[in-house]
């Protein structure tokens, strides 16, 4: 478990990477929309039905019927929306940056993290399409 905190928080870290223009934490906001999207998603899964014929009128009872439906449904909306916004902004200085020769494994991770992101990303794309009345 050391080795989890020393990875967040090093014992040593250059002092141009502590400046908050450096990053601006859209690492971390990134990951923070990623567990309220996960957190919301999993909320809304036990509600919603897929189905084409059920879909309007699922998600119209999901927003009058459900406890915070309504609030959950739209946190969850401009989650994925600030989640897509971040995870550009956070690409591209990293892309930029010569990270994939020193950090090869960081960068691995990143590239997974980025196709999963673009995976769900997709689905929920693909379940919006059934939102059609």
């Amino acid at each position: 478990m050391n080795n989890v905190f020393l990875h967040i928080h090093p014992v040593r870290v250059r002092q141009h990477a502590v400046k908050f223009a450096y990053t601006f934490c859209l690492g971390g906001l990134t990951f923070f929309l990623f567990l309220v999207l996960t957190i919301t998603g999993v909320y809304l899964m036990f509600f919603y039905v897929p189905s084409a014929t059920l879909a309007y009128t699922n998600i119209l009872d999901i927003q009058s019927q459900v406890t915070f439906g309504l609030l959950t449904r739209n946190i969850h909306r401009w989650g994925a929306h600030l989640m897509v916004f971040f995870v550009f902004l956070h690409i591209h200085p990293v892309r930029v940056r010569q990270h994939a020769v020193k950090f090869a494994y960081t960068f691995c991770l990143g590239g997974l993290s980025f196709f999963l992101f673009l995976v769900l990303t997709i689905t929920g794309v693909y379940l919006m399409f059934f939102y059609v009345p």
